[in-house]
């Protein structure tokens, strides 16, 4: 196959102050406006895959300063005006015709920062990675790989970035799927000992083609839902060192047979991993969801330990529309289902159902206290 690719832009200005003792700039300027960009790609098995992109403008401002530990840096970005083409023709030996589907974004904003980085070690990993790429493994040198790398370690300490996605329109064969905005967030740690990754979205304002879906399951889906999950008790650290102690084997040698399990207690110290569910709600026209929990899992206990609570309005307006379903869609054990689920639940303070469920490492599962596996008491 063959690929070739454009890009073409109005303007594109960077500006910026570098400070020596800081090893980094102190403050930076990215402007660039009226952005075009178009890759084409051609295989005769699979036929034409074409992208072309376009963009109004892009701004990205940060600064960097002395920190607790190395530097600290902040910024904010924003992109205005997105808009992607994606056509996809098949082979000339295939049937049909090209599918076109086209995404645009009104607007894009986000700003978040980065704790305890030294930019004199992060540097020379830029020419280190050009330099793999054009030696074999047999050739590039492993020990000052591996010496440049740890040099570099913990990366950063600390990361962080939120931002929103706003007035979202995909078209496709079928109609436009619109979205008012999709909120973002992350929040991670480098490879320090008290490791953690928190990753959060908020959909706001969903809306699907007229008639794409049958009219029982319109007042079953979501236009607004939200979904905060993060893990900690991880030792990025030891995981990390471990990874690079790789790199003391002759080149092209697999890894040791216990090496997977190596790698789990290095990341698991304490054998187990906390993940953790952060309120959040699903909204539908029929109902609304209320979650959070958490749950402890790992090698050291041999079964899950878990602590959710769910809340639910609207359990009526479900059952109707699973009862308004045709025969053919297979709905009825569905309502069997919530039958069993309402008669577990408890009343809420909002005039809403509520399970609390938890379970143990002996495997007993309790909603509300009524043990429903049959485990230990």
């Amino acid at each position: 196959g063959t690929m070739t690719a454009r890009t073409d832009f109005g303007q594109f200005v960077l500006t910026g102050t570098y400070d020596e003792k800081l090893g980094d700039v102190s403050a930076y300027l990215l402007q660039a406006d009226q952005m075009f960009t178009e890759q084409t790609q051609n295989d005769p098995a699979f036929g034409q895959f074409v992208v072309r992109g376009t963009q109004d403008s892009m701004t990205w401002e940060g600064t960097a300063a002395p920190g607790d530990v190395g530097l600290d840096s902040r910024f904010v970005s924003t992109y205005v005006s997105m808009a992607y083409d994606i056509a996809i023709t098949p082979p000339k030996q295939a049937s049909g015709g090209p599918v076109v589907f086209s995404f645009t974004v009104g607007k894009v904003s986000g700003s978040g920062g980065t704790t305890g980085y030294d930019p004199k070690t992060l540097y020379p990993l830029i020419g280190m990675y050009f330099e793999l790429m054009i030696r074999s493994p047999e050739e590039f040198d492993r020990p000052a790989t591996k010496a440049t790398l740890e040099a570099a370690l913990p990366v950063f300490r600390h990361f962080d970035m939120t931002g929103t996605y706003q007035d979202i329109s995909v078209v496709t064969p079928v109609g436009t799927v619109g979205m008012d905005a999709l909120d973002f967030s992350y929040d991670m740690t480098g490879a320090v000992p008290d490791g953690r990754v928190r990753q959060a979205y908020g959909m706001k304002g969903l809306t699907l083609p007229d008639g794409l879906l049958p009219p029982w399951v319109v007042p079953l889906v979501p236009s607004d839902a939200s979904l905060d999950v993060a893990v900690a008790g991880l030792d990025l650290a030891a995981a990390a060192q471990l990874g690079l102690d790789l790199l003391d084997l002759p080149p092209l040698t697999p890894p040791p047979a216990a090496f997977g399990d190596q790698m789990l207690t290095a990341l698991l110290p304490e054998g187990v991993g906390k993940i953790t569910l952060a309120p959040g709600e699903t909204k539908a026209p029929a109902y609304r969801l209320t979650y959070e929990g958490a749950i402890t899992v790992g090698p050291a206990q041999p079964a899950p330990v878990t602590r959710a609570r769910i809340g639910l309005t609207g359990m009526d307006d479900i059952v109707a529309a699973l009862q308004a379903a045709p025969p053919e869609a297979g709905m009825k054990g569905n309502a069997l289902a919530l039958a069993t689920a309402r008669g577990l639940a408890k009343p809420g303070g909002e005039g809403d159902l509520v399970w609390e469920i938890e379970t143990d490492a002996t495997g007993a599962v309790r909603v509300n206290g009524q043990d429903v596996a049959g485990g230990a008491p």
